[in-house]
């Protein structure tokens, strides 16, 4: 079969990460030499049927809109666009979510450690440089990360069930306690502040 179309998902992916392609009747025979191509790039499948085939990003893709299709004896699919995100940082531990400073543009980074182990430094900041500088804040296990209108940063401990409000001065002071395993965290259009406990409990506070 030639020019089947298929679909990615995610569109938006990183090296290293998994996708799914979607397509219909890609035929293979284990044995025969088959795959999906990155920019010319053969993956490493996962997963393979006729329908659907699950495939890690090359490692070597470079940052950017890329082709991908799908080749084998019999087979070969149009090529559907998707993009390659950059490698801003690496070696940090991000279980929640990073978060945008509003003022400065910078992103918050961090290394949290699993639950009840304490790191030396446990928070970054990645300037518009792309410089990663160690945030002098003492939070065992921090999770999630928000910031206010005001650029103030709140961050989930998940070890204590606390909020550690950050102020731009960089003062910090605990905000808020027992809320269980403290993970998501979030504002809302009118500023009200929202944590998720792992636990499926949401307070508002």
């Amino acid at each position: 079969m030639e020019n089947a179309e298929i679909s990615i998902s995610p569109r938006y992916a990183i090296p290293g990460g998994d996708v799914l392609i979607k397509c219909e009747g890609f035929s293979f025979s284990y044995g025969d030499d088959y795959g999906a191509y990155f920019d010319g790039i053969q993956a490493r499948l996962i997963g393979v049927s006729s329908k659907r085939v699950m495939a890690i990003v090359p490692e070597t893709l470079i940052a950017g809109e890329i082709e991908v299709f799908l080749e084998s004896k019999e087979y070969r699919s149009k090529p559907a666009k998707m993009v390659v995100g950059e490698r801003l940082a690496d070696q940090l531990h991000i279980v929640g979510n990073p978060a945008i400073d509003p003022i400065d543009k910078s992103i918050i980074l961090t290394r949290s450690g699993a639950r009840g182990e304490k790191l030396p430094v446990t928070l970054f900041r990645l300037n518009k440089d792309r410089v990663l500088e160690e945030l002098p804040i003492d939070v065992m296990n921090p999770t999630g990360l928000a910031f206010n209108r005001e650029g103030d940063l709140f961050i989930t401990n998940r070890a204590s069930g606390e909020v550690v409000k950050v102020e731009r001065n960089g003062d910090y002071y605990t905000f808020s306690t027992n809320l269980g395993i403290a993970t998501g965290i979030a504002f809302n259009s009118k500023g009200e502040l929202f944590v998720g406990d792992r636990s499926g409990t949401i307070y508002r506070l």
